[in-house]
């Protein structure tokens, strides 16, 4: 792959990001906290102010095991309102800031990269279509990592608790990405992707 479709490529996830993030309203960012701080009540039913009480009630719950959250608790110096909306978007950053993506931003259509999966169970790919395959695949995967480690982070200074081990990421993703679809991996396939993509931190 040219230095110049290399230059492509990352312009190109850069301005995916920056789509995306625009696209996640307050509707959006209540809808996905809700699911991470396990909330069961369907927040979309609720008014904004329903929502805040809610969400601020599982946080207080936190407040003694999360020094982030007793700080944001104890110093806001805003009225309980404001502070929902604090919350809610210093969380949600907190929680999205490395993908601000719902999905790993690949280069090609999903379609298109369940063809290139399918004909490389049942045939031959030529050389184009594998480098194709391979190049969405490592995506993927340091996607997959990055957002473990995010969620896993968000989980242990937020909430309180220990999702999985350090090393746990790169086994789940690799397995999710690569062994389960009965593809080799690449060799140390996690080392270049800081390298590759802006997005991974």
């Amino acid at each position: 792959m040219t230095k110049k479709n290399n230059e492509l490529i990352k312009y190109t996830q850069e301005v995916k990001l920056l789509i995306n993030k625009s696209k996640n309203t307050r509707k959006t960012k209540i809808k996905m906290l809700a699911k991470i701080l396990k909330i069961k009540k369907d927040l979309s039913k609720l008014n904004f102010k329903q929502q805040c009480i809610e969400i601020t009630t599982i946080l207080k719950k936190r407040k003694s095991s999360s020094p982030i959250i007793k700080e944001l608790l104890d110093n806001s110096g805003l009225n309980p309102m404001q502070t929902c909306r604090v919350f809610i978007d210093v969380l949600y950053d907190l929680l999205y800031k490395d993908t601000a993506l719902k999905r790993a931003p690949i280069m090609i259509t999903h379609e298109r990269y369940y063809q290139l999966i399918h004909k490389n169970k049942t045939s031959k790919l030529t050389k184009v279509e594998k480098d194709e395959l391979y190049t969405t695949l490592n995506i993927k995967y340091c996607y997959c990592i990055q957002k473990l480690f995010s969620r896993n982070q968000f989980n242990r200074l937020i909430l309180g608790i220990d999702t999985f081990d350090k090393g746990a990421p790169y086994a789940i993703c690799m397995s999710s990405i690569y062994k389960n679809r009965g593809i080799k991996p690449p060799h140390n396939a996690s080392r270049t992707c800081g390298k590759k993509y802006q997005w991974y931190k």
